[in-house]
């Protein structure tokens, strides 16, 4: 990091699973309350270790959307009072939080070389923090390969259970990574830290440790500004959310570690779980009854009579099977050099729909 190191007064972690097309979305919300040391430089520059990777698209600075005070107390659910328009400068009942931009163009994010999967982001403030001032900046990531901290276990091709492990100040996984074990060092000490994972209502909870500080029910209508997106294609859904607090210093010796147990209860049955289930009694009366031999047997003798008609164009000698297996080659080397644009393109247009046209945001703050 280059400059003074700043000094961590509160970090804000929202980990959210939001609904998508055939799929979940993962958001990764960071807020840092930073102060400059008195009688050091101004700080500039801050850097972060992620435990996934971050989409290469970068991140977004929420700067304008907590600038709304609609926002920032929806955010911080507590009595509000604003200060400043200018930077805009908040005051709740325990701190102060004046808002800074970060430079999304001088900022980066960077995958962890080493074999663990990991983000390593440099953030770089539009303004410097003068010594003995405070900020707040508050960034989104989207997430890409989540690694370890949400895994999912199927069942009947459906996600029913859910581990989510997170972690602060804590490397402990990461030895065989040498890039990420260089870090180390550089660990600053969290003065307090505050921890959310937002998931979907069809997960129960049943394990967490550390013990919980609340559970409660969030309205998904009512986040959409803040999230510029909706949380499920119906707007009808609602999220839960678990919140951890740790006044104690957090630190590379002290680290916090949030674990937390989610499943779909037994007894509750999807309409996918049972479509799959009638797909396979179907099928299984299907192969009983007779009618599955016989099909496969015409479908069989219908493909080798085809292929017997069928030309191949080129003898069959030595030199023959070595164009044929040079003209396989090439289309194959093509398809697979082609394929990465393919999918990227595939990717972006499914975002664009999903982001611009089905999940875009119908409520708006007053």
């Amino acid at each position: 990091m280059a400059g003074p190191s700043p000094i961590v007064e509160q970090c804000h972690i929202n980990f959210w699973s939001l609904g998508a097309l055939f799929r979940r979305v993962y958001v990764c919300d960071v807020g840092l309350q930073l102060k400059a040391p008195p009688g050091e430089a101004p700080v500039q520059e801050i850097r972060l270790l992620l435990p996934f990777e971050a989409e290469s698209r970068g991140f977004t600075d929420l700067y304008s959307i907590m600038s709304v005070h609609e926002n920032f107390k929806l955010v911080f659910g507590e009595p509000l009072e604003t200060l400043s328009s200018n930077p805009p400068t908040y005051k709740t009942t325990s701190a102060t939080y004046r808002l800074q931009r970060l430079s999304t163009t001088e900022s980066e994010l960077k995958a962890s070389r080493g074999t663990a999967a990991a983000t390593i982001g440099t953030l770089r403030l539009t303004s410097a923090i003068p010594p003995g001032e405070t900020a707040y900046v508050r960034l989104r990531l989207r997430v890409g390969k989540r690694a370890r901290v949400w895994l999912w276990q199927r069942q009947f091709f459906v996600r029913r259970r859910a581990l989510i492990d997170l972690r602060v100040a804590d490397l402990r996984e990461s030895l065989i990574d040498r890039t990420l074990v260089e870090l180390e060092d550089r660990i600053l000490p969290v003065a307090e830290l505050y921890m959310f994972v937002i998931a979907d209502w069809a997960l129960q909870h049943r394990v967490s440790s550390p013990p919980l500080r609340h559970i409660r029910v969030l309205e998904g209508r009512v986040w959409e500004p803040y999230l510029n997106r909706a949380t499920d294609l119906r707007r009808k859904g609602k999220l839960v959310i678990y919140y951890w607090k740790s006044t104690q210093e957090t630190t590379a010796v002290n680290p916090f570690r949030a674990f937390l147990d989610l499943s779909i209860d037994d007894s509750v049955m999807s309409w996918r779980h049972l479509a799959a289930i009638a797909l396979v009694i179907g099928l299984a009366l299907w192969v009983q009854g007779g009618g599955a031999g016989s099909d496969l047997s015409r479908l069989g003798n219908w493909s080798l009579s085809f292929a017997a008609r069928v030309p191949i164009g080129i003898e069959a000698t030595v030199v023959g099977l070595v164009v044929l297996w040079a003209t396989l080659y090439a289309v194959f080397d093509t398809v697979k050099r082609q394929s990465k644009d393919l999918w990227r393109s595939a990717r972006r247009l499914l975002r664009f729909v999903e982001d611009d046209l089905l999940y875009r945001p119908t409520h708006k703050r007053p």
